[in-house]
């Protein structure tokens, strides 16, 4: 998802956004899951599922997990992210320590560290680690680095791949086991001391812990269960208590050595580690971990209290929770159940992270690659949606110039073909048309009438004919500038009679600046009659 790209899924434990995920760890004989569900600093366990392998004639067994895995996730519903848990049996552990606390540096040189102690070429190398420690105070951090080949790793994706499954992370069964199980509270202060065995049913893992810090792994390539079934191994572990057969003493006789090895791999830790504390407490989990008196026969045998995983306490801490129909995590899926609720000691461990590190192009890569896409994306959206809008603006003003013309059309009686091609033209022309109609009808309208009317009916009073001699030829009246004309003549050669029509005009408050423009009197001496305007 782009949020997964640009923002990280979680932050020193706490989940930014919910996460559906499920655990996987596979065994010679079928697949054990657990679904979880992630969300803050919480994990609540929602369902347990197993799948029985089921050969057909012509499948190997990589062929015929990839089958299992697919039911089983399909079974599980929908998720976010599949987890993988790799048999430490395939891996190699170092502790190293550096003098800084920065984890991304440690990534840098890290591969130039342990170049030295691999069997084979750092090229075909896939490693990550897990910080054990750190002292601020002196600036160290000590780490336990996990090594395998890249041919272990791209077997599983292959797997994976093959169920139709994109793996988000593969883990180490052992580092995600122990962060677990320190998660249960009377496990969270080994300080002496103490080592925690995982006993599946095709090999056993086990592991030193000094100081609450995981310190060696080794793994056995043989477990109990497949030494006999259940109700066989419960017989033989009771032989020298009870009355037993030769097949029981030959069972016992393989259980002896089986344990036989775990105190050399004991013994062998004890070589490795210079500061080395002995072993006060072992801890057991796995399928063969449910076997009722295992416990006890590795006490007496080992000389060491071994203890049943107590998984019900796993709820009581403030991290991890169980669906109400859930009572408590089962032994056998201790480890798929550690794979889908990563604690914060392994939650930045991903083999997944170096494995596709030459094929892929990266995250920065990842995010520059996608915001172009998105730029391209919003810059192509916008444009597009720029031509739509313009290509409906464009229809809208098409429609309407059209209706104009045809109203205009009607309404002015335009007959002029240009006037009706261009809507500018078309308006011009209604306008002159409109100016025409306006100076017709204003003669008439009431304002006008009452004007003209008026301003007569002053001439009428002010002007004595008669008494003045005068003959009045023409009267006219203009709209435009609001003047009136008076033209007219009279029997009087020194302009007495004029004089006497102006003043009485000027008297007036409607004519009160009524002029004769003397360039506007002409006399006739032949007829002694002058005219004026």
């Amino acid at each position: 998802m782009i949020k997964n790209i640009f923002i990280p899924e979680q932050i020193k434990g706490y989940y930014l956004f919910s996460q559906k995920i499920i655990g996987l760890a596979l065994q010679s004989h079928g697949v054990y899951a657990t679904k979880a569900h992630a969300s803050g600093s919480k994990v609540a366990i929602q369902e347990f599922k197993y799948e029985k392998l089921g050969f057909s004639p012509d499948q190997n067994y990589d062929e015929a997990i990839a089958d299992s895995i697919k039911k089983v996730v399909k079974d599980l519903g929908s998720h976010s992210q599949v987890r993988l848990a790799m048999p430490s049996s395939l891996v190699i552990f170092k502790e190293l320590s550096f003098p800084f606390l920065d984890t991304d540096k440690i990534r840098m040189v890290l591969g130039y560290e342990i170049e030295q102690f691999l069997p084979f070429p750092l090229d075909q190398a896939v490693y990550d680690f897990s910080v054990t420690s750190q002292n601020k105070k002196e600036k160290t951090t000590t780490i336990l680095v996990a090594v395998t080949q890249q041919k272990h790793v791209s077997r599983y994706v292959s797997i994976l791949t093959e169920a139709g499954i994109s793996p988000h992370t593969i883990v180490v069964d052992i580092l995600a086991l122990f962060s677990f199980v320190t998660e249960i509270p009377k496990y969270q202060n080994l300080g002496e001391g103490a080592a925690l065995i995982e006993l599946g049913a095709d090999s056993t893992t086990i592991s030193y812990i000094q100081d609450n810090k995981l310190k060696l792994v080794r793994s056995i390539n043989q477990g109990l269960p497949a030494l006999a079934s259940k109700e066989e191994l419960e017989v033989a572990l009771r032989y020298d208590k009870e009355e037993n057969t030769d097949q029981g003493k030959e069972l016992f006789t393989k259980i002896n050595n089986f344990f036989n090895e775990i105190q050399f791999t004991f013994s062998a830790f004890q070589s490795q580690q210079k500061d080395f504390t002995p072993i006060k407490k072992a801890l057991i989990t796995g399928q063969a971990a449910v076997l009722n008196h295992l416990s006890e026969f590795a006490t007496q045998k080992m000389s060491i209290p071994f203890e049943c995983v107590e998984t019900k306490e796993l709820t009581s801490g403030k991290t991890v929770s169980l669906k109400k129909s859930l009572q408590s995590i089962a032994q056998e899926f201790m480890v798929s159940a550690s794979v889908a609720c990563p604690t914060k000691q392994i939650q930045e461990f991903n083999f997944l992270t170096t494995f596709f590190k030459a094929a892929n192009v990266g995250v920065i890569t990842k995010q520059l690659i996608t915001a172009l896409v998105l730029i391209v994306l919003i810059f192509g959206l916008f444009i597009g949606n720029t031509f739509v809008q313009h290509k409906r603006l464009s229809s809208v003003v098409k429609t309407g110039t059209k209706e104009l013309i045809s109203k205009l059309k009607t309404t002015f009686d335009i007959t002029e073909r240009s006037a009706l091609t261009k809507p500018d033209r078309a308006v011009k022309y209604a306008q002159t048309k409109l100016e025409e109609e306006e100076n017709l009808w204003f003669a008439f309208s009431k304002e006008a009438r009452f004007s003209y009317l008026e301003y007569l009916q002053e001439l009428s009073i002010r002007i004595d004919r008669e008494s003045l001699g005068i003959k009045f030829k023409r009267l006219s009246m203009e709209l435009e500038d609001g003047s009136i004309t008076l033209e007219g003549e009279i029997k009087d050669s020194d302009f007495k009679s004029l004089t006497i029509l102006e003043e009485s005009l000027k008297e007036s408050k409607l004519l009160q600046h009524s002029t004769i423009p003397q360039d506007m009197i002409q006399t006739d001496y032949n007829t002694k009659t002058t005219t004026f305007t």
